[in-house]
């Protein structure tokens, strides 16, 4: 079996565009397409837990704004409630 690879950008739409391949007209072919990593991390395995308790969210996160905060305006009794 004869092989080729070469190197090419996903265009507009997802299309891969390769050009002047090796083979002829309507020869049947294999293709497997993967992708280029530059960043050497990101062919390492995630740690699950890694960096646990390191982040936290507040009690009240889901509650609203206060008016305050949108509006710019000095702070009322709302931001205590």
């Amino acid at each position: 079996m004869k092989t080729f690879e070469t190197d090419t950008k996903v265009g507009p739409g997802g299309v891969l565009t390769l050009e002047q391949l090796p083979f002829t007209d309507g020869q049947p072919v294999h293709v497997r397409v993967e992708v280029k990593s530059d960043d050497a991390t990101a062919s390492q395995p995630r740690v699950l837990g890694l960096h646990q308790g390191s982040v936290w969210m507040s009690d009240d996160f889901d509650q609203p704004l206060p008016d305050s905060f949108w509006l710019k305006d000095e702070p009322s009794d709302e931001a205590s409630a």
